[in-house]
C-alpha cells in the first residue's frame, strides 16, 4: 500500500488489534471445514468464534459460503475488536463482490475508528473489482463513507484518481480535525492533478491543528502552485507556534522555493529558529539555493551578529553546499583565523574542507589552525580538511 495513504487511514486510531491480528496467522488445521467454521461463528465472542472468524479470513475465497455470516457479524456484534476482525477476514475472503463491497462500505462509518481503519483497508485489498461499488459510495450522505470511498479510490485507480477531488475538497472543512488530515493527505497522494483545491488547501494552513498544517504544506509540495502560496508557505516557517509544521515549510522551501526571494528570505531569517530540527532543515534548504545566496549567508555570519546560532546555522549551510560555498573561501579563512568563538572557527574549517579548494592560501590556513589553534576539535577538523584537499600530498599533513 501507497505508505502515505496507509499513514492517513491509520492516523484515524485504532489499529492495533487488526495488527496484530494480521502479524499472527494460524494455520487452520485438516478437519476446519468451512461449514464447521460456520458452526463456530454461532458462538459469538467466545475465543472459538473469534479464531473461526480468523481462520475464515485465512481461507481467503475458498471460505466465500462463510460471506453472509460474517456480513451479519460485522453488522450485529457490539464488540468493536470482533468487527475489526470480520471486517479484515472479509477483505482476506473478497466474495462475492457484490455482498462484501456493501458491508464494508456501510462499515466505514463504524462509531468505532478502528473498525472504520479496517473496513478502508479491507476494501483496499479487495482490488479493483471494488471499484464500481466505491465509486458509488462516492456520493453517499455520510462524510466517513464519502472519505473512505475517495481513500479507496485514490489507492486502487490511479488513472481516475482526480475522482476523488471534490469529495475531498468538500472534507477539508469538516469538523473533526482526523477527518480533514486524511482528506489532505489524500489529495497529497494525488498531487498535480489536485492543484485544482490548492485555494482551500491553503486556508488549511490556518488550520486550528499542527498535524493538518503540516499535511496541508506537504500537499502543496506536489500541487502546481505559484509564488502567492510559496509566500504563504514562508509565512508558516516565520510565525506557526509548531516546530512540527516550521520543520516541514522548512524543508518544503527548499523544494518549491527555489527561486522565490520571498522564500529565501524567510530561510534566512530562520536560521534563528528556537528549535534546532528547524534550523537543521533551514540549512539544507538554503544549501540547494547554490553559490548565488552566499553573500546573504555571510551576511547572516557577520561577526557583529548578536545570535550565535544565526553565525553557526550560515556556517553549516555553506558546509552543505560543499564546491559551490568555494566563493566564500575568503571569508571562512577570516573567519577560521581570527574569531573568538571555537565553534565558527571549527565550521569555518569543515567548509573550507568541503569547498574542495585547495589553493595555497587554503592549505596556509588550515595548516596554521592545526599549529595554533587553542581548541582540539578545531584543530582536528582542520586536519580532517587538509586530508581531504590533498589526499596524496604527505608533505601537508601532520604526523
Amino acid at each position: 500500500m501507497n505508505s502515505k495513504l496507509t499513514l492517513a487511514v491509520l492516523l484515524c486510531g485504532g489499529f492495533s488489534g487488526f495488527a496484530s491480528l494480521a502479524a499472527q496467522p494460524v494455520d487452520p488445521p485438516a478437519d476446519a471445514t468451512v461449514p464447521r467454521l460456520r458452526e463456530k461463528l454461532k458462538s459469538g465472542l467466545t475465543y472459538s468464534g473469534l479464531v473461526a472468524v480468523e481462520r475464515l479470513g485465512k481461507l481467503g475465497p475458498a471460505a466465500a459460503a462463510a460471506t453472509p455470516d460474517l456480513i451479519l457479524a460485522l453488522a450485529d456484534s457490539p464488540d468493536s475488536m470482533t468487527r475489526i476482525r470480520v471486517a479484515w477476514a472479509l477483505g482476506e475472503i473478497r466474495e462475492p463482490v457484490g455482498q462484501v463491497g456493501p458491508a464494508l462500505i456501510a462499515a466505514m462509518a463504524d462509531p468505532e475508528p478502528g473498525v472504520r481503519t479496517s473496513a478502508v483497508l479491507a476494501l483496499i485489498r479487495c482490488g479493483e473489482p471494488i471499484l464500481p461499488e466505491t465509486r458509488l459510495a462516492l456520493k453517499s450522505a455520510n462524510d466517513l463513507i464519502r472519505l473512505g470511498a475517495a481513500e479507496v479510490q485514490v489507492h486502487l485507480s490511479k488513472e481516475k484518481r482526480e475522482l476523488a477531488v471534490p469529495v475531498l475538497s468538500g472534507l477539508m472543512s469538516h469538523p473533526d480535525a482526523q477527518i480533514r488530515l486524511r482528506a489532505i493527505s489524500c489529495l497529497e497522494v494525488i498531487g498535480k492533478p489536485a492543484s485544482t483545491v490548492v485555494p482551500a488547501v491553503l486556508a488549511c494552513l490556518e488550520d486550528g491543528a499542527a498535524e493538518v498544517r503540516i499535511a496541508a504544506v506537504r500537499a502543496l509540495c506536489v500541487m502546481d502552485i505559484d509564488d502567492g502560496a510559496i509566500n504563504a508557505i514562508a509565512r508558516v516557517l516565520k510565525s506557526d507556534s509548531s516546530k512540527h509544521v516550521r520543520v516541514n515549510a522548512a524543508e518544503i522551501l527548499g523544494v518549491v522555493g527555489l527561486n522565490s526571494k520571498v522564500a529565501l528570505d524567510a530561510l534566512i531569517e530562520a536560521f534563528a529558529d528556537p528549535d534546532d530540527r528547524t534550523r537543521a532543515r533551514v540549512v539544507e534548504s538554503i544549501a540547494k539555493f547554490g553559490s548565488a545566496v552566499i553573500p546573504k549567508v555571510l551576511a547572516a555570519a557577520e561577526k557583529e551578529s548578536p545570535h550565535d546560532v544565526v553565525r553557526l546555522s550560515a556556517l553549516d549551510s555553506l558546509i552543505q553546499m560543499g564546491p559551490a560555498a568555494a566563493p566564500a573561501v575568503g571569508e571562512l579563512l577570516d573567519y577560521l583565523a581570527n574569531d573568538g568563538s571555537w565553534q565558527v572557527r571549527h565550521r569555518a574549517a569543515a567548509a573550507l574542507g568541503a569547498s574542495g579548494v585547495a589553493e595555497p592560501s587554503v592549505l596556509a590556513g588550515l595548516k596554521r589552525a592545526i599549529e595554533r589553534d587553542p581548541n582540539p576539535d578545531v584543530r582536528l577538523v582542520a586536519e580532517t580538511a587538509i586530508r581531504g584537499l590533498t589526499p596524496s600530498d604527505k608533505s601537508t599533513q601532520t604526523e
